[in-house]
């Protein structure tokens, strides 16, 4: 059950640009379809819900459902959830700033190997920021990113 609605999700992101390029007007039931998957518990809903309220994408810019729903993501592990959730806090951004709970929202989605969150980690380990400067953890953690492409991380390497 969880693996089919997982799939429905997945298919509903990837038909909203579509919808919205047509211009059929149909968001609105594509859009409630995501908000009842994540009110019923749909970790991959609640990231997307939160990504759309965050970004006012068919819906109004809302901070605190973001994070609302970031945190219920986040909760369940997705990656997604847990790195926008770690900037929120990391930045002060709707919530008190907390680095160290930052650190462990990067943590939860850098091994789960997103490498925005591992090039945060590495960041934050380099600058000494809420964990003590650790150069060694530092380059383990960029070395990840870069590894993946991501296009600032060598450039902290060296």
């Amino acid at each position: 059950m969880i693996f089919r609605t997982r799939k429905t999700v997945f298919l509903l992101i990837l038909l909203l640009p579509v919808t919205v390029l047509a211009g059929s007007g149909d968001d609105s039931s594509l859009l409630g379809s995501i908000m009842k998957l994540a009110r019923q518990g749909d970790g991959e809903a609640q990231y997307s819900l939160a990504l759309r309220y965050d970004m006012g994408e068919g819906l109004q810019r809302d901070t605190a459902r973001a994070i609302h729903w970031y945190t219920r993501a986040a909760a369940q592990g997705v990656a997604g959830a847990c790195f926008y959730l770690g900037m929120k806090y990391e930045f002060g951004n709707g919530v008190s700033k907390d680095v160290e709970r930052a650190m462990a929202l990067y943590r939860k989605a850098a091994l789960q190997g997103w490498p925005m969150a591992q090039f945060f980690l590495g960041r934050l380990y380099l600058a000494g920021e809420g964990v003590h400067h650790d150069p060694v953890r530092a380059a383990a953690w960029l070395t990840l990113a870069a590894e993946q492409g991501y296009p600032n991380a060598a450039g902290l390497l060296q």
